[in-house]
């Protein structure tokens, strides 16, 4: 893994652009702290920075800024392309190629000079963010990987037009533009910003699966760049559809395929490892690991002080079940909230999912021994884990019966009745017995239950289902006015494709790349620390999408070929328990050891000088966390993550 950055100056307006790409690099050397490099041409005003985390062919002939053998092309590769060694063979038989080395980029590279850019792309299987100049034609490239996995922002500073796998890198050319409102709506709403927004206006992120293509003769500055897209989600979900029950893929396959998939993440120079949380998806890839590796595996777990968010037990037994050496290590809640100042640095922009902090824990563990670290993120979304899909298809169809003047005259009574319902939970404790169910939801928070009575279509309750805030407390912004929202329009209808496979479209065009990935990516490159993530492969995806329904949401069962899996390859007890997640213990911090924090932050005189957010709703929901509505924790520290980065950018 790497960090890259780079510019094009049409302008002139840098004095001296080699020391400007220095500095965009070290920002962000926390990426890459092996080896840098930089790169300038003058003659077309275009440079690019390059800081190295040696993983494969660590010596000098993988340097980058890497030259073409040709030497038109010029590139700067964060990432891994795992079927780089086909792709050599390819080329070799193609031309007399002679390498320098056995790096991936190397081959990329080749590839890139001998087929074009964008024809090289569908080729490459891994993840990667890819910026390269063609030197002959005048035009820069950029790309990102089929799931998003790797980062990179772009866009216009002062005249000057950036790129970069983090936002800290483009502060090296001068003042950032304001940051939009919009976006802070659509964070508040899902606790991460989507691409291809940023938080500053102008600014964006590419998305999963696309490209951009610059003209540097003619670009001039404050131009739009416009993605386009590789690869789509989308085609693979209507090729699944498009099949007959007889061409439906054989879960009982689904073993090879992931086994195939992990084994091409296994080829490093350096060591590499495993987090084992005990789940289902993290217990699959540490066996499938153990069997194909050479030696004996790591694997790293983090527990908690509470009992209630303590799984490493369970990731105790799969280590002895599979042999492997295990490093497991209880933090204490002073050492999770000790990481809480690092976040706004450590993200870059705003940023709320708050396993951010055991996922940085565990990252940081697992550097300790190993460079490399293979990971379960991606099994949820491509096969069905998440609990609220049951939640959301049960919950419709209750709803659809109801017509729906009598639904608004409940969620209107419910309104009403919300404030005598909270205080009778907070005195008879009933929703902390009462399971995961509807009638928890109720107790304790009624207002979010009248919310989704309201909702008008499956869409809009699943959309409110995962907000955190229904109505953004933006001043001066209607909550419907933001410009585009992910969820509002995927282009698909849930009655055609059905509500489990909208639900995970959905999912991995939105919550993966904007959520999961940027958590893990930030978590695990703070700490130098490359993570691969085997149920991203391409190949794994479209296997899930040719999977039957059945095979992955059978209500009541989630993840169905996954879990089937996991019984075969771990003790059956360790795969049959519910999900537990990476929570941290939030409402008990915030009314704890970090109020007076929450409180200096999200003070009236500081929103008011930020005016930025309506204090009445902020005010009103920490109130009710104060009062004990643990329901409120998550819009408290959304507002809190949101007000602690403007409080960064300040200092």
């Amino acid at each position: 893994m790497c960090g890259i950055a780079g510019l094009f100056d049409p302008s002139r307006g840098i004095d001296d652009a080699l020391r400007c790409l220095r500095e965009m690099g070290d920002a962000i050397r926390h990426r890459g702290p092996d080896d840098h490099g930089e790169w300038w041409a003058p003659e077309i005003r275009a440079g690019l920075s390059h800081r190295r985390l040696s993983i494969l062919d660590v010596s000098a002939a993988g340097h980058q800024p890497m030259v073409s053998a040709c030497g038109n092309w010029v590139i700067a590769f964060n990432g891994e392309v795992y079927n780089h060694q086909e792709l050599r063979q390819s080329l070799e038989r193609e031309s007399r190629h002679v390498w320098r080395g056995h790096s991936d980029t190397e081959v990329v590279l080749a590839c890139i000079a001998q087929h074009g850019f964008q024809q090289s792309l569908p080729r490459l299987s891994g993840m990667f963010a890819i910026a390269a100049v063609d030197i002959r034609n005048r035009r820069l490239w950029l790309a990102t990987d089929r799931a998003g996995k790797k980062p990179l922002y772009y866009g216009w500073v002062n005249g000057i037009f950036g790129f970069a796998s983090e936002l800290k890198a483009l502060r090296s050319i001068g003042r950032m533009p304001e940051v939009d409102r919009d976006a802070v709506a659509l964070f508040l709403r899902y606790g991460y910003i989507p691409a291809p927004h940023t938080i500053h206006r102008g600014l964006r992120k590419l998305p999963q699966g696309c490209f951009a293509s610059i003209p540097l003769a003619s670009t001039a500055p404050g131009d739009a760049v416009h993605p386009s897209a590789y690869w789509s989600i989308d085609d693979v979900v209507r090729a699944g559809n498009a099949l007959r029950p007889e061409e439906r893929a054989d879960p009982a396959m689904l073993e090879s395929v992931l086994e195939a998939a992990v084994r091409r993440r296994l080829v490093a120079d350096v060591p590499v490892g495993a987090f084992l949380s005990g789940g289902v998806d993290s217990s699959i890839v540490s066996a499938l690991m153990a069997r194909n590796a050479r030696g004996r595996v790591s694997t790293f777990s983090i527990g908690f002080e509470d009992p209630a968010l303590d799984e490493s037990r369970h990731a105790l037994a799969v280590a002895r079940h599979l042999g492997t050496e295990h490093t497991n290590h209880i933090v204490s809640d002073a050492e999770m909230r000790a990481v809480v100042p690092m976040l706004p640095a450590m993200f870059d922009e705003p940023f709320a999912d708050s396993s951010q902090i055991p996922t940085y824990l565990v990252s940081r563990l697992a550097r300790s021994r190993v460079t490399v670290s293979l990971s379960g993120d991606g099994g949820d979304e491509l096969f069905g884990g998440y609990g609220r899909y049951r939640e959301a298809m049960r919950t419709w169809s209750a709803l659809r019966r109801v017509p729906a003047g009598l639904r608004r005259a409940g969620a209107s009574a419910l309104v009403q009745a919300a404030p005598l319902i909270q205080a009778f939970d907070r005195w008879t404790g009933l929703s902390h017995r009462s399971g995961r169910g509807s009638v928890r939801a109720l107790l304790r928070s009624p207002s979010n239950v009248a919310e989704v009575l309201r909702t008008p279509s499956f869409q809009a309750m699943y959309r409110r289902m995962v907000s955190t805030w229904s109505v953004p407390p933006v001043a001066g912004l209607c909550a419907e006015s933001v410009a585009s929202d992910p969820l509002l329009d995927l282009g698909f209808d849930p009655d055609a494709i059905g509500q489990d496979c909208w639900m995970m479209l959905a999912d991995f065009r939105t919550y993966l790349p904007g959520d999961i990935l940027v958590k893990v990516d930030r978590a695990s490159m703070a700490e130098s620390l490359e993570v691969r993530c085997p149920f991203l492969d391409s190949e794994v995806v479209a296997f899930a999408w040719s999977l039957a329904d059945e095979h992955r949401i059978d209500p009541p069962r989630l993840k169905v070929a996954l879990h089937d899996l996991a019984c075969r390859l771990v003790p059956r007890q360790v795969v049959e328990r519910p999900k537990m997640g990476f929570g941290v213990p939030l409402a008990r911090w915030l009314r704890g050891p970090l109020r007076a924090w929450m409180l200096d932050t999200l003070s009236e005189a500081k929103l008011r000088r930020d005016g930025l957010l309506d204090a009445g709703p902020v005010r009103a929901s920490l109130d009710r966390l104060l009062a004990g509505a643990d329901s409120e924790q998550s819009r408290v520290w959304t507002t809190l993550m949101l007000c602690d980065w403007l409080e960064s950018q300040r200092r």
